[in-house]
């Protein structure tokens, strides 16, 4: 079950400025440094241990004490010869990549029998794994020596936040510290060959600013995800809680309709009893209120359907941040069939708009992959084709046409239309996570979502506009024997021990 945390329960202001501290370092010792004392500042811990992998074996990398304040770095000792550490809960959260917190080391069943734990007796302890594209490359371990429960759920939260920020950070360090001596190793080589390494050292920062850019997004999804996940939650709340106001008796009538009811009934039995005057004022009254409860009625419909928005655009978000673990399908796809069933579905619309729609596919086209992915890619750029169609005040056709074109390297399926165009600005960022020139009905995701789809698959998108004319959107993938072999899906064996687990999942 997933824990709902009260907003007001921790600063995210302190929260974002210590993960942006420990995205600012370059050097790993510094990235270290900050990651161990912030941590422990956070979780209220007197002891942290930083563990690394290192060529695929967990090595401690750094500790830190409270009492006295001493960081020690660069330790590099297998974690098999570190008498000090639990090693039953280190291995366990190498193995599940799950966070262990204890509020009683000494007395947990689980545990509480580990060397460690029975020799120095630990009240609280944190464990919890940094992930990096899926993989364990290291372990925050705290502990509290005499104080029982002191890691919080919302710490646990902070830290688990935390973490995954400092394991881009100590990646994005360690690629900076690998490439400066890569660098520096090749001046000293190839004194002779000035240029060859300058043009060299371009590419590889090149390289660095495509590997930033892609951790950027990656980061973005992640906190979009986690964003729109809690929300969920918070949306489905206030949704139960409508539900029993809306719904409350077997013909499922309002409790301000059934308030109103009670009320007239409760007026037509006491009626006859008032004097003449007071009758009046009390039908006045009971008038009053029922137009009250109508208002009332209206506003909570008008409330429910909100929060069915607001629900649809965190399942769009959600199915964005999931696309990552996303896999490229492998089985044959007929085309125009899918186009077909797309279209069926937007006739109605489509007739209101005056929309036509032309299909250029041969009926025995097969394309390689899943349908859901293809579905998806096609139904987006459809849907952005029609609101083009319908922002275009101009007297002109109204068309939309999908064709499908071969090659011997790849297979490409356009999606045209005679709208509006796309303006240079719009084009820069058309791509971007978010970004919509609709932001009243639209999440921004719908290109985002073509394009990460596209690349499953080893494959690009082309844009081809005249604004105010038309535009031509194609997804251009590259036929089996041309894909890129790292498009592929892995395939791995279960690891049997946590540096072999570290090994196969780097």
């Amino acid at each position: 079950m997933t824990e709902r945390l009260n907003p007001q329960s921790f600063d995210v202001a302190a929260i974002i400025q210590a993960a942006q501290a420990v995205a600012s370092e370059n050097l790993l010792p510094r990235v270290i440094d900050r990651l161990l004392r912030i941590s422990v500042a956070n979780a209220g811990a007197q002891r942290a241990a930083l563990l690394l992998c290192h060529d695929q074996k967990l090595l401690l990398d750094a500790t830190i004490r409270i009492d006295p304040d001493v960081v020690e770095v660069d330790i590099l000792r297998p974690v098999e010869e570190c008498p000090d550490l639990p090693q039953t809960i280190l291995n366990y959260v190498v193995r599940t990549r799950q966070v262990v917190v204890l509020g009683d080391a000494p007395s947990d069943a689980c545990f509480g029998r580990d060397l460690a734990i029975a020799r120095l007796k630990p009240r609280s302890i944190l464990c919890l794994p940094l992930l990096y594209r899926g993989a364990v490359t290291g372990v925050l371990h705290l502990e509290h020596a005499t104080v029982p429960d002191v890691f919080h759920p919302t710490r646990v939260k902070v830290l688990e936040w935390l973490a995954a920020q400092a394991a881009i950070a100590v990646e994005n360090a360690r690629l900076l510290g690998a490439l400066e001596a890569a660098s520096a190793e090749v001046r000293r080589a190839n004194e002779k060959l000035e240029l060859a390494v300058i043009e060299r050292t371009r590419e590889l920062a090149d390289a660095q600013a495509r590997l930033i850019a892609l951790e950027k997004e990656a980061t973005e999804v992640q906190m979009a995800g986690g964003f729109a996940h809690e929300m969920r939650n918070i949306l489905t709340g206030a949704k139960t809680f409508l539900a029993k106001i809306q719904g409350v008796d077997e013909e499922r009538r309002s409790l301000c309709a059934a308030n109103n009811d009670m009320l007239k009934e409760l007026y037509l039995l006491t009626r006859d009893h008032l004097p003449e005057g007071t009758r009046r004022e009390a039908a006045t009254l009971v008038r009053r209120i029922n137009t009250n409860g109508e208002v009332m009625h209206a506003a909570l419909s008008d409330i429910g359907e909100l929060l069915d928005r607001a629900l649809a655009s965190t399942r769009v978000i959600l199915r964005y941040a999931r696309l990552g673990r996303e896999r490229r399908g492998s089985r044959p796809v007929r085309l125009r069939p899918l186009v077909e069933s797309i279209l069926r579905e937007l006739e109605g619309d489509f007739a209101q708009h005056g929309i036509v729609a032309e299909i250029q596919i041969d009926p025995e086209s097969m394309l390689d992959g899943d349908e859901v992915h293809l579905d998806s890619m096609l139904r987006n750029l459809v849907l952005n084709a029609r609101d083009a169609l319908c922002e275009n005040g101009e007297p002109t056709e109204r068309k939309i046409r999908v064709a499908l074109v071969e090659d011997e390297q790849s297979t490409t399926v356009y999606v045209s239309d005679t709208g509006i165009g796309i303006p240079p600005d719009v084009r820069a960022r058309m791509f971007e996570p978010f970004f919509s020139t609709k932001p009243e009905t639209g999440t921004g995701l719908g290109l985002p979502v073509v394009r990460k789809l596209a690349s499953i698959y080893g494959g690009k998108i082309e844009v081809d506009s005249e604004p105010g004319r038309r535009t031509t959107i194609g997804i251009v993938l590259p036929k089996a024997e041309h894909r890129d072999p790292a498009c592929a899906e892995p395939t791995r064996e279960p690891p049997p021990s946590p540096s072999d687990l570290l090994r196969g999942s780097a």
